[in-house]
């Protein structure tokens, strides 16, 4: 199951390598191309398990059948990782804010010890899989957590009777989720 899922792995790399310089510019079709195939990636991702039974047995043979289960939990577990690219490569190629992505990247890893640590002695492999989910979730919410911070920024840069003008190239961010972001970061700053 490791062995197949890691492709989508592989493939996360190679297209955040082939967009990320692109995002220095400043253009918006980049990142509208970036966000289509991220989400069409994701929705395979989530289609992916109606199928694991057909492909895992004609990859490996009927022996690998138990690795469905797992299998299936891997697919499922990977998409909060692809809806993060584009939020991850905007931090870095965009606003140069590579502290930003070695935080979330450190909390990632603290939250995958933990989650190993406890939860593969009880659930053994899904365990595993289980933290891989917790620590892609975690890196998606930090992110969102992110927008925040750089609208919190914005605000006090603003000038008193300033408007701010606050946007997301993100899909994967609704627009209520984005108002919601920029209300947090208007009360903090009290602007």
């Amino acid at each position: 199951a490791q062995k197949m899922i890691s492709i989508f792995s592989q493939i996360a790399s190679s297209i955040e390598g082939v967009f990320a310089p692109k995002f220095s510019a400043d253009t918006k079709s980049t990142i509208k191309d970036y966000v289509v195939i991220t989400i069409l990636v994701s929705i395979g991702l989530l289609i992916l398990p109606l199928f694991s039974g057909f492909f895992i047995s004609l990859i490996f043979g009927s022996k690998y059948f138990s690795a469905i289960g797992v299998f299936n939990l891997m697919s499922l577990a990977l998409i909060p990782f692809f809806l993060t690219g584009p939020f991850s490569s905007l931090v870095l190629y965009r606003f140069g804010k590579s502290g930003y992505h070695l935080a979330i990247s450190a909390g990632q890893l603290v939250v995958g010890l933990i989650g190993y640590f406890l939860f593969i002695p009880v659930l053994g492999v899904s365990g595993a899989v289980i933290t891989t989910l917790l620590i892609n979730v975690f890196g998606f919410l930090a992110y969102i957590k992110l927008y925040q911070k750089l609208n919190e920024a914005a605000l006090r840069l603003l000038n008193p009777n300033g408007i701010l003008l606050s946007a997301s190239c993100s899909m994967h961010l609704s627009a209520d989720n984005l108002q919601n972001c920029i209300r947090r970061a208007g009360l903090s700053t009290k602007k």
